[in-house]
């Protein structure tokens, strides 16, 4: 739910948006990243072809994870670009106190991080809308938290790309 209205939600702000979804180890081992990076800069699945540097890598999680709560960005701090998406991100979503995110650097290659970094030229975060840690949130079940985190993650891309 929360990929299929951020779509809708940056198409509505001009961003072209691609969704692949599944299990991280699965879409790691099938290349899909590296593959959609190639589709989407040659033009082959937007019928637009695209800068590679043009292209970031947003993965939306709601995870468990023992003592963490609240929302969380994940990023691998040895590429630059990577921490500037995360941070740049984290910022926005700090303006709202309800889905204040914090920083949560992964080691590649563990947790599923492997997965955004088949193309290391592309920025890419995973971001934890919610940890759940063993029940349901109701945050994340709540639409106007939803509304907010998106129109955060919206500012946050907007000023990653200088469109603010």
């Amino acid at each position: 739910d929360y990929a299929e209205k951020a779509a809708e939600k940056l198409q509505a702000e001009g961003y072209t948006v691609v969704i692949a979804s599944g299990h991280a180890q699965t879409i790691s081992a099938q290349g899909t990243v590296s593959n959609l990076v190639e589709d989407i800069s040659s033009g082959r699945l937007t019928n637009k072809k695209y800068n590679k540097k043009d292209i970031v890598f947003v993965s939306l999680h709601a995870d468990s994870e023992p003592g963490k709560s609240g929302s969380g960005i994940c990023y691998d701090s040895s590429f630059k670009d990577d921490s500037k998406l995360a941070q740049t991100i984290q910022s926005s979503l700090n303006e709202d106190d309800w889905i204040k995110a914090g920083l949560s650097e992964r080691v590649w290659g563990k947790n599923g991080l492997q997965v955004l970094h088949q193309s290391e030229s592309n920025p890419s975060v995973l971001l934890e809308v919610e940890y759940v840690n063993g029940s349901k949130s109701q945050n994340l079940d709540s639409s106007a938290f939803q509304g907010r985190f998106l129109d955060k993650l919206t500012v946050g891309l907007n000023r990653y790309f200088g469109l603010d």
